[in-house]
């Protein structure tokens, strides 16, 4: 939200792609435009710093928070397959009767792995998928929102999860069972902090693409 780790990012990958370096400029244009000539601007004209922090970074500090929260319940959960592979099952969660459901947000599933699947649709590549869902035990939970689904994950409260909103498609787990398996996932790591950062400064995301590319 800050922008800086960004700009940093944009700035590296700028040196090999001349694609990277017009976004870099972009972004350090719009981070001048958003941290020194609005907030000079606003108090020019309000000479009030209550002001500045009320309705210019009081909303930053907010909606940074909200979307982290966020963020966290929708890949609370990982699991590896016998290869070694991330479940995209598991790592992107889907919320069924979900209270926020606008816009196919709640099917996190869709959003990640079928971008294309028009929201009204979502559940076509829910049926295409079900079979994984099954073998897995996929992140699919209902009636509850994201926001109360994120902080039931940051609090623990795992075996209230599994009685009240996970939907085990299997139909095998046990309550507990259910909670303990949901546990499990939420504390596995991709990696450490230390070696993710390690990865940015070594261009990690460029190198993945042109995996991607090369498969």
């Amino acid at each position: 939200m800050v922008g800086v780790s960004s700009l940093f990012k944009f700035r590296q990958l700028g040196r090999t792609s001349p694609l990277m370096a017009k976004q870099y400029q972009l972004l350090a244009r719009g981070m001048a435009i958003y941290w020194i000539a609005c907030p000079m601007a606003l108090y020019a004209l309000t000479r009030s710093p209550k002001f500045l922090l009320i309705v210019w970074l009081q909303p930053l500090l907010c909606m940074t928070t909200f979307l982290s929260i966020v963020n966290w319940g929708f890949h609370a959960f990982i699991h590896y397959d016998e290869n070694g592979e991330q479940v995209p099952v598991v790592n992107s969660l889907t919320i069924l009767d979900g209270m926020d459901d606008s816009f196919g947000e709640d099917d996190h599933m869709a959003h990640h792995y079928s971008p294309q699947t028009w929201y009204t649709k979502t559940h076509e590549y829910q049926a295409k998928v079900h079979a994984d869902i099954v073998r897995y035990h996929g992140s699919v939970f209902k009636e509850v929102s994201i926001v109360e689904l994120s902080c039931l994950v940051l609090f623990n409260q795992f075996e209230r999860i599994a009685e009240k909103h996970f939907v085990d498609h299997s139909g095998k787990l046990s309550i507990q069972q259910a909670a303990d398996m949901l546990r499990s996932r939420a504390r596995i790591k991709e990696m450490e902090y230390d070696d993710y950062l390690e990865w940015l400064r070594q261009g990690g995301e460029a190198m993945e693409v042109k995996k991607a590319k090369a498969k």
